[in-house]
């Protein structure tokens, strides 16, 4: 029998009062007013608690016709009819993600195809009752913001298990979000970082339309894994996202990185002039107005077919640029001089082996790769470094190793990306927030799925292996992931989720013995397996080549650095027999302002040899 129930609840402020009509025509489904209108969720059991999931709700107008390459606009519009919001809805358009264990989208599903509109959330809540005010947990999707979508993970579990709201979102990729330049008199004509406007846009909505599914938008947790997670360290130090978060959950991925951003407007101009030569539009910088015009009547198909021909001259074109109304500067200058948004703790994670997800789509890699191929790949990734740099990273990684044990190359291009593009980066943004009396908690996480059915068993704890865990796969998943978990997956995921919900509930996550905020003396990190363990000296020898040397080094002109390649050669030859400490003492020679950070590190490595 159909039944209507009304709630009227009075915020306790007296200045909003909320109205939350829920009805139901049977037991599987459920409705709700929100800002713009009546919604109908579904209603399901999931670990023996009611799970209500609101699924494609739109956060933003499309981005269609001529509101294409500009800001999200917010609906204001009532709509009087009920969406139905029972399915997830297009993904953003993007080529489907090469890396085929990365993507989680169910291929029988509405968000398997491509559409420019695409600005949706899904909202997943145990309750309907907005005087609950529970704690909401947001997340943003990885993906090299090239890929995925807000449904590659779902979140009635994560809320059933630990009583939080979970919101996932979608933003503009590629070409569609991060595609910007100026004309001949530098005036914008496409605005950059679209897709961390999105991002914004998806926030605002949260904080106007959160409490009516029984959120509280002061208890926020902005969390993320990979290009999820880097935009998420924008929006740390944007004026735009001030307010919009209180708490933060970084999973592989920070503004630290190498290649995680445009330096600004020339290489930005540069990127769209090589975009647009890849259309059938005219490209003149004279008429920059005329191409934008033009692109915007292009097809979405044309526009990917450009993007990815242009992936093809260009490394990574679709990146967040700095020094614009975004993005103020540099992140390390923002980080250096305190401005960064008030929040509570923040946690950031890595996982053992992150760098493997590069060497995984290597033809052939599950039997390793050739020195030739370890030493291209080198080359390539640090192109932008003087030759002299790219050898002693060469040198750093591949000393005393057999030239012909495939595998061990193998495991040092991953251990290379692992400790360069993750790790250390994450442990320079935990170091320069404490700076600021930002408390961060480090994790690395390090427990192997056995029976994935998705991710290449050679390839160790890879990339985005540790997100199921977030999101409760090991208790319940949803019916299309086919991965198989044992009992210790289903307790690492516990203490997963319990780190998240503590996070929003706490302000910090679950209290264990002797597990402080990272610090440049002690470094302190929780290794996540079958055991919760605190370590100290996370990684130290890699983080002071990463974050000290390699910098430091980076300041000199080539030819300076060419001054040391007699030395560079000559002690190459005595390496077999004498310490390496001493061979790069004599390369550093006539880097004296460098030399103490030289000397700590291979002290801390003899320690690290020693134990």
């Amino acid at each position: 029998m159909a039944y209507v129930l009304r709630y009227l609840i009075i915020i306790n402020a007296g200045l909003l009062s909320i109205a939350v009509l829920i009805s139901a025509n049977n037991d599987d489904s459920a409705t709700i007013n929100i800002a713009n209108g009546p919604i109908q969720g579904k209603k399901e059991a999931i670990l023996n608690n009611t799970i209500y999931s609101f699924l494609g709700i739109p956060y933003a107008l499309p981005p269609i016709g001529s509101r294409r390459y500009q800001r999200a606009v917010p609906i204001k519009s009532k709509w009087k009819k009920t969406r139905q919001c029972f399915h997830y809805q297009s993904s953003c358009s993007q080529h489907r993600s090469p890396t085929s264990f990365y993507d989680r989208t169910n291929p029988n599903g509405p968000e398997y195809n491509f559409s420019e509109d695409c600005l949706y959330v899904n909202v997943f809540t145990p309750t309907l009752v907005a005087s609950d005010n529970l704690p909401v947990i947001v997340w943003i999707h990885g993906g090299s913001m090239l890929h995925g979508n807000g449904a590659w993970w779902h979140g009635q579990t994560l809320a059933s298990h630990e009583n939080v709201i979970v919101v996932t979102i979608n933003y503009r990729l590629g070409s569609f979000g991060l595609l910007a330049t100026r004309n001949s008199a530098n005036k914008v004509i496409i605005e950059p970082n679209l897709s961390l406007w999105d991002q914004n846009q998806a926030l605002k909505w949260i904080q106007n339309n959160i409490a009516y599914f029984g959120g509280n938008a002061k208890n926020i947790v902005l969390s993320g894994h990979s290009a999820g997670s880097l935009s998420i360290t924008y929006h740390m130090m944007s004026p735009e996202s001030r307010g919009l978060f209180h708490s933060v959950a970084l999973f592989s991925g920070t503004n630290m990185m190498k290649e995680a951003y445009h330096q600004g407007w020339e290489e930005l101009d540069g990127e769209f002039d090589l975009f647009l030569s890849k259309t059938s539009c005219n490209n003149s910088r004279d008429a920059v107005e005329k191409s934008v015009e033009c692109l915007k009547q292009l097809s979405h198909d044309e526009l990917l077919i450009a993007q990815e021909e242009a992936m093809k001259s260009s490394r990574f074109p679709f990146r967040p640029v700095v020094g614009s109304e975004f993005i103020l500067d540099n992140p390390r200058l923002l980080l250096d001089q305190g401005l960064i948004n008030p929040m509570n703790n923040i946690l950031i994670s890595t996982v053992k082996d992150d760098g493997a997800v590069f060497s995984a789509e290597l033809p052939g890699s599950e039997y390793g790769i050739p020195r030739q191929v370890l030493d291209k790949m080198i080359h390539y990734i640090y192109s932008d470094y003087p030759e002299t740099i790219r050898s002693l990273i060469t040198h750093e990684y591949t000393r005393n190793v057999e030239v012909n044990d495939f595998i061990q190359n193998r495991h040092l291009l991953d251990r290379m990306l692992t400790q360069g593009f993750f790790q250390a980066p994450a442990a320079e943004l935990a170091s320069k927030l404490g700076e600021h009396n930002y408390s961060s908690y480090m994790i690395l996480f390090d427990q192997f799925t056995a029976g994935s059915a998705y991710y290449p068993h050679y390839a160790g704890v890879i990339h985005q292996m540790e997100v199921p865990y977030i999101f409760g796969y090991p208790l319940h998943q949803p019916d299309y992931i086919k991965d198989n978990y044992t009992e210790d997956d289903v307790e690492v995921s516990k203490h997963m989720m319990k780190m998240m919900s503590s996070l929003a509930k706490n302000g910090k996550p679950i209290d264990i013995d002797g597990w402080t905020p990272y610090t440049d003396s002690d470094k302190k990190y929780l290794l996540v397996g079958k055991e919760l363990k605190v370590q100290k000296n996370f990684i130290p020898a890699a983080t002071m080549f990463w974050n000290e040397i390699i910098p430091s080094l980076l300041k000199y002109s080539e030819s300076d650095l060419k001054s040391s390649n007699k030395a560079f050669e000559m002690e190459n030859d005595r390496l077999k027999q004498e310490n390496i400490f001493y061979f790069y003492t004599a390369i550093m020679l006539s880097f004296i302002i460098i030399f103490f950070s030289v000397f700590n590190w291979y002290a801390i490595r003899k320690k690290e040899k020693q134990s």
